[in-house]
């Protein structure tokens, strides 16, 4: 299991970014400025991101 860090973005806004862990940048080859796709879903008390590469 990967723990992250979510940082705030700006005092405006309440987004926030985090780092994306190395084994999923080496799986989808991912580059800077790469594109994701998150896709949030609960089930049995347990949350689930699906993550895709936009192109």
């Amino acid at each position: 299991m990967k723990v992250t860090s979510a940082n705030t973005v700006t005092t405006i806004s309440k987004s926030q970014r985090t780092t994306v862990p190395n084994n999923i940048v080496k799986y989808f080859n991912l580059k800077d400025k790469d594109r994701l796709q998150l896709e949030l879903k609960s089930e049995n008390d347990e949350f689930y991101i699906k993550i895709t590469p936009v192109e």
